[in-house]
């Protein structure tokens, strides 16, 4: 499974080492703000057509993307149940 869908454990690599940074105390809001949205997107990059897929460029520009609509949905889903999301 790993070799024909690397990319979700990749978002997972980049998930742990946020949260293993942030365990140790050395936290970056750049680095944070770039794993939101870049790992939903490497998750999620099944979804897209397999002429993205195939191309590492286009793949690479198209997973914040698809990160970014994914968090947005769940933000406002998550709005829309009454959870708070502040603080």
């Amino acid at each position: 499974m790993l070799r024909e869908h690397p990319l979700p454990a990749v978002g997972l690599v980049l998930v742990a080492v946020e949260a293993a940074a942030g365990a140790f105390g050395a936290s970056s809001l750049a680095f944070s703000l770039a794993v939101l949205i870049v790992a939903p997107g490497l998750a999620l990059a099944r979804v897209l057509p397999a002429a993205i897929r195939a191309k590492a460029d286009a793949l690479l520009c198209a997973a914040p993307v698809l990160g970014f609509a994914a968090i947005g949905v769940t933000l406002v889903a998550a709005a829309r149940i009454g959870l708070p999301l502040e603080g």
